[in-house]
């Protein structure tokens, strides 16, 4: 068919300067085209005639067709998905929360409940006086908010013991144990007794080891060689420097990183087991505090605040840097940023809602900086802004959170329903002056 518009077409892609590779598609004959031709046959050839090729073109079959569709169809779902539920808890406090350290929805009540026992939240009193002063809705209250019965506090405080000691070996100056840091870039500090010179110029390749032994809470040599992308034969003298770096326990001979088939994990599992005893990590600690505080109802603010103190960047920040396979399948970063998220929410808005804007904004500035792309942490610094009579960076915000983009070149996303019902029930996206 005629197609008398394609010459336009090509000469208006031809003068814009700067462009990028551009191609126009043509099914079935037509003039000869002005640049490079290229034609594909249904016999599976590619022809360019300018340069004299015959190839057989790339393609894909029907089946890898749709995988790549389901790809792209995945990409677009921005839908939220439950977060995991430890299904073999180690510790007596994993048995009571999520892998973000919420508690389980199953040992809390409805925040409308008349329980016959004492019972407290975070965020105690109706929920309109929430929704009204602070950037949340009823689903937010009900999910990060819900009654506590003090037996479930109880429990929470008797599962985790050692927490206080714990967090004060952290913050010393020196310390026995070793400790993991994924806040930011890994790091490992090694006590004492641990040798640092077995890893030299190779310390993020081995931290790295560490960090998928402490969220795994233990794996086996194949578990170990799949993840890291070695040969159990390598997997094993990897294990032996790593115990030497670890070092031993202090007045004893006993390992850090015992055997695979000496230490507790392996009796109880039955099969030969790495694992790190003894480890500080503070993606635990952070999820431990997040228990505690939420246990504690009410009363639970200085653990949330302790809590985000042990936030030093991004969750493991130098993933792209040094590129550890087991992090893409696993996505500890991803649930770390949402309780990091979850918790800085909470603050904020017990924060707003007690008059201390300087903790409410630190509590939201922090979990803007991990989580950029989240629009929780925006709506929750304009909402301190607003109260602090910042209308101009408030404006700016709620202007950013509606035209919101994933930094793809795609046109800005549908704004969630969320962030849309908290900007229309605070009337934010009104001018200033009719706005209340």
């Amino acid at each position: 068919p005629a197609t008398p518009d394609l010459p336009v077409l090509i000469d208006l892609i031809t003068a814009q300067p700067g462009r990028t590779a551009t191609t126009v598609l043509v099914v079935g004959p037509a003039e000869a085209p002005a640049g490079v031709e290229i034609r594909v046959d249904d016999g599976g050839r590619v022809q360019i005639p300018s340069l004299s090729l015959d190839l057989i073109a790339n393609g894909l079959t029907p089946g890898e067709a749709l995988g790549c569709a389901a790809v792209l169809a995945a990409a677009d779902t921005l839908d939220d998905t439950p977060t995991p539920i430890p299904e073999h808890p180690t510790q007596k406090w994993e048995e009571l929360c999520d892998a973000t350290g919420h508690l389980r929805p199953d040992i809390t009540l409805d925040r409308g409940a008349e329980p016959d026992t004492e019972a407290s939240s975070l965020l105690p009193g109706s929920d309109e006086d929430w929704t009204t002063t602070t950037a949340n809705t009823e689903e937010d209250l009900a999910l990060l908010a819900p009654l506590v019965p003090v037996e479930i506090r109880i429990a929470a405080e008797a599962a985790d013991p050692s927490l206080d000691a714990d967090l004060e070996a952290w913050a010393a100056d020196t310390c026995d144990r070793p400790r993991l840091s994924v806040f930011g870039p890994m790091r490992l500090r090694v006590g004492p007794g641990g040798n640092p010179a077995v890893v030299a110029h190779r310390k993020p390749f081995y931290t790295g080891i560490v960090a998928y032994l402490a969220h795994t809470r233990g794996a086996t040599t194949d578990e170990i060689a799949t993840a890291m992308k070695l040969t159990p034969r390598r997997v094993r003298k990897d294990m032996y420097i790593l115990r030497q770096w670890l070092g031993d326990k202090p007045g004893t001979q006993d390992h850090y990183l015992p055997g695979a088939a000496s230490n507790m994990g392996a009796a109880e599992e039955g099969v030969g087991l790495y694992v790190i005893e003894d480890l500080l990590d503070d993606a635990d600690l952070f999820r431990r505090l997040r228990l505690r505080g939420e246990a504690r109802g009410a009363d639970g603010l200085p653990d949330l605040l302790t809590a985000l103190r042990l936030v030093r960047g991004t969750p493991y920040a130098d993933r792209s840097q040094h590129p550890r396979p087991w992090l893409t399948d696993k996505r500890p970063d991803h649930h770390l940023q949402t309780a990091v998220v979850d918790v800085a929410h909470l603050v904020t808005s017990i924060a707003v809602k007690a008059g201390d804007l300087h903790q409410a904004r630190a509590a939201a500035e922090l979990a803007l900086l991990i989580a950029p792309d989240e629009t929780t942490p925006a709506l929750d610094l304009a909402n301190v802004a607003i109260e602090q009579g910042r209308e101009d960076e408030a404006a700016t915000l709620i202007r950013t959170i509606n035209t919101w983009t994933d930094q793809t070149g795609e046109p800005p996303l549908e704004l969630p329903e969320r962030a849309d019902r908290i900007l229309r029930t605070h009337r934010w996206l009104e001018p200033a002056e009719r706005a209340g």
